[in-house]
């Protein structure tokens, strides 16, 4: 901020110092005289401090140059020497020294005026020239030069010879008035003082409505709310008289279990219905709402899994005793307390609503998206720097004369009015910019992307025997495997996946799903450890095999990692293989471990802790090759991390997902912005020029 304050200083400083201005110029007493007339020029000074003003020199008056045509002369311009009468006489300097006495204060103005009287010995149009003034310029912001008067002086007219052919020239087209780019200084001055304000302006209202943007704490609605609403609309959709009961029995038991894991905090979406009632006796479960419940997963299941048709009118008498069973399973709670927490949810929505739009609109900027639907149009605003140079050159080169009778007639020169007029072409142009955009037609473009994909069903299968633990891996296999797993599921994002574990014996961790998320949270808390040591292969293949058994998918897929020997189980893996191809299921074998010896888990302590020590690394091969080959699948070896990786990626290059995108364009049309923003500055520059700031050629 103290740069923002010290450029705003220094803009303050040079609009005081523009305000130290000087005005000086000359009036004649005669515009047209005979050849021998005397003519009275009075030279005027204006300023507010006259310290400021040190002296003056009458030389450039000396000579003068004449803007006549004359035949006898090759040239356009010849000069005349001016006739002081005796007022420079005896070699008297003619710059003349000036004081604050010699200045007369009129209000807060001083004014200096110096009268001279002089001859002009030859005919002609002379432009009088104005004495050279000497300031402090460190003290002042400029000087004003007025128009100097033209004289024209001519013989008598009983001795015109008649047949001169001197013509003198129309006094229109010989003034000239020459700008350079102090002149326009002051507009730089005021736009930088605006863009700096501006960007200052912005920068606090972004700070500040950075520091007021605050995610407020989520506000949880009740269990049995949820699950009501939820019940209600399962009711009004009846699916079971679309004859779609499989689908409303799945989405029953989806309520009731999402209900007990809000409701008692246990894992009941991917636990079978034995944990659940298990892990509800930790939390005094009744029998009657244990039976309850079980009757309401058993029927479930058996719709699903076991393909039963129950008659139509059982669908809705479970479906009224999952109603009973969540109200008599809830959390008391009055009817105030409800109403309290409803209140604070809207109010939680509303204000994340809010915040969204208010963020929406701080920080989006459809750049990216922004097009001209005829861009060739934008060429004609190189014309608008070409038409703003020939006006100025025009102007520059002529121009027109104001005659001035005495100083004090310049006082409104610099007046507000007088600067506006300045910036009159500047919305002209601004205008025409606007409308040449307007032609190009800006537009956003909204995408819409239709997906179409072809998914493919992939069970993956993790070994967390204790040997996974073996540290030729960095940290050890168990990790490694772990994180390779989840970059696999990133890139298969139209895919169903699902985990199954297995040691002494096996367990799904996951169905197939779709939402990717919950099966990289669960092989994140895969441990060694977690099941009965040993590796019972067969039996890991044979939990795959049967999840993918009821799956449509045209293509299933088992990726099955081990670093081991199969010693467990009471399914032998080529029986489980077997059944994998008898329900067209490719498996892709992959056996982690480094060649020969590595440190691994040989023992346990009474603590649960591992003793590491040096083992040899074994890994059935042959057994792992004859899985794949028998299943259409490949074996790969992962001796390291890279190596691993690359496995993944073939798998990945190997079982592709078809897709079909297909991208629809809306547009949103700009163009009425710039062409209301183009007419208005042209209305607004008509109507001042018309009116206010009108001025007279």
């Amino acid at each position: 901020m103290k740069y923002y304050f010290a450029i705003l200083s220094i803009i303050f400083y040079c609009s005081l110092l523009s305000a130290q201005q000087v005005t000086h110029g000359l009036t004649v007493s005669e515009r047209e005289i005979t050849i021998g007339d005397e003519i009275e020029m009075v030279y005027s000074i204006e300023c507010l401090n006259p310290n400021v003003v040190k002296k003056f020199d009458y030389r450039p008056l000396d000579s003068l140059m004449s803007q006549v045509k004359d035949p006898q002369y090759d040239s356009l311009e010849y000069y005349a020497e001016v006739d002081w009468n005796g007022k420079f006489e005896n070699g008297e300097s003619k710059q003349i020294e000036l004081t604050e006495s010699d200045f007369v204060k009129q209000g807060n103005k001083y004014f200096y005026k110096d009268t001279s009287v002089i001859n002009i010995w030859d005919i002609g149009v002379y432009q009088l020239s104005l004495p050279k003034l000497y300031v402090d310029s460190s003290r002042i912001g400029r000087v004003y030069n007025l128009q100097t008067p033209l004289v024209a002086v001519m013989v008598p007219e009983d001795v015109v010879n008649p047949d001169t052919t001197s013509v003198i020239m129309p006094i229109a087209d010989i003034i000239t008035e020459s700008k350079n780019f102090t002149d326009y200084l002051w507009i730089l001055y005021l736009l930088v003082g605006l863009l700096i304000i501006g960007l200052g302006w912005y920068i606090y209202k972004k700070r500040k409505t950075e520091e007021e943007i605050v995610l407020p704490d989520p506000v949880k609605l009740p269990a049995y709310y949820i699950a009501n609403k939820q019940l209600s609309k399962l009711r009004s959709d009846a699916l079971w008289k679309a004859g779609k009961v499989k689908e409303h029995q799945s989405q029953l038991t989806h309520i009731i279990r999402e209900y007990l894991e809000n409701r008692f905090g246990i894992n009941a979406l991917e636990s079978t219905t034995e944990q659940i009632v298990k892990a509800l006796k930790d939390h005094n479960f009744s029998k009657e709402h244990e039976g309850d419940l079980r009757q309401i997963l058993q029927i479930a299941d058996m719709v699903k899994f076991a393909k039963a048709k129950p008659p139509i009118d059982i669908n809705e008498q479970f479906l009224d005793k999952a109603v009973d069973f969540v109200k008599q399973t809830k959390i008391q709670i009055t009817q105030e307390e409800e109403n309290t927490i409803l209140e604070k949810k809207k109010a939680y929505e509303s204000l994340l609503a809010k915040i969204k739009k208010k963020a929406m609109f701080l920080f989006t900027l459809p750049i990216g998206d922004f097009e001209f639907q005829h861009p060739w149009f934008l060429l004609l605003l190189l014309l608008l720097p070409l038409m703003w140079y020939l006006k100025f050159r025009k102007k520059s080169i002529k121009s027109s004369t104001v005659a001035f009778p005495h100083v004090g007639s310049i006082d409104n020169l610099s007046s507000i009015k007088t600067r506006l007029i300045q910036f009159l072409p500047y919305m002209r142009y601004l205008g025409m910019a606007a409308l040449i955009i307007a032609l190009a037609r800006p537009r956003l473009v909204l995408k819409e992307e239709e997906i179409k994909a072809e998914g493919i069903d992939i069970i993956l299968v993790m070994d967390l025997s204790s040997s996974m633990l073996a540290r030729d891996f960095n940290p050890d296999r168990l990790t490694v495997s772990k994180e390779m797993a989840k970059q696999f599921i990133d890139k298969r994002p139209y895919d169903r996946i699902g985990l199954v574990v297995f040691a002494g014996e096996s367990f799904t961790q996951s169905p197939l799903t779709t939402d990717h998320r919950i099966v990289k949270e669960f092989l994140t808390s895969l441990e060694s450890g977690m099941l009965e040591d040993g590796t019972a292969i067969g039996m890991g293949l044979a939990s795959a095999a049967n999840r993918l058994k009821t799956s449509e998918s045209e293509s299933k897929v088992v990726i099955l990692l081990t670093d081991g020997v199969n010693n467990a189980g009471y399914i032998k893996p080529m029986t489980a293989a077997e059944i994998a191809k008898e329900i067209d299921v490719k498996v892709y074998t992959i056996g982690v471990g480094s060649m020969g010896e590595a440190i691994s888990p040989i023992s346990r302590r009474s603590d649960g802790r591992y003793v590491f020590g040096v083992s040899r690394v074994e890994i059935d091969e042959e057994l792992l090759t004859e899985i794949s080959k028998l299943t259409g699948g490949q074996y790969f070896r992962a001796t390291n991390e890279a190596g691993l990786e690359q496995i993944y990626a073939e798998i990945d290059r190997l079982e592709k997902t078809e897709i079909e995108v297909s991208v629809f364009k809306r547009y949103s049309e700009e163009f009425r912005k710039f062409l209301l923003i183009g007419l208005l500055f042209i209305a607004l520059e008509w109507l001042l020029t018309q009116t206010f700031l009108r001025t007279l050629p």
